[in-house]
């Protein structure tokens, strides 16, 4: 045990969870710019999609505010990050059914509360 480190161990899971949210919203903001450019591309060609690709460059707009602001606290952060993959999953499913991507996303989605919240948390949302 070090003695000359005596934080507490919440404080030490508050920072490494933070570290986690700042490079996990990097990544996803660039990852979800990529699909919206997909959606945009499929909109063109199919004016029909308009509204799906306008529903998800709202929700990418969201998620480069929550990755460049990091003065927001740490739990709106972390619940926009979250609550962009419930809606990205339940819009998945109401524009193209069963067989779309939103399986995905609301499978995939209680895994990051697990990560950036803890197990109780995990477990009521899966």
């Amino acid at each position: 045990m070090d003695m000359r480190n005596n934080d507490d161990p919440e404080t030490l899971l508050r920072e490494w969870r933070t570290k986690i949210l700042n490079g996990f919203l990097a990544i996803v903001a660039v990852a979800a710019g990529v699909g919206m450019m997909v959606s945009i591309l499929d909109a063109i060609s199919h004016p029909d999609q308009w509204p799906v690709a306008i529903f998800f460059s709202v929700l990418e707009l969201a998620l480069i505010v929550l990755a460049v602001f990091r003065r927001i606290d740490y739990q709106i952060r972390a619940w926009g990050v979250l609550l962009v993959p419930y809606v990205v999953g339940i819009s998945n499913l109401a524009f193209f059914g069963l067989g779309s991507s939103g399986r995905m996303f609301l499978l995939a989605a209680p895994i990051g509360v697990l990560i950036l919240w803890n197990k109780n948390y995990g477990i009521v949302q899966g």
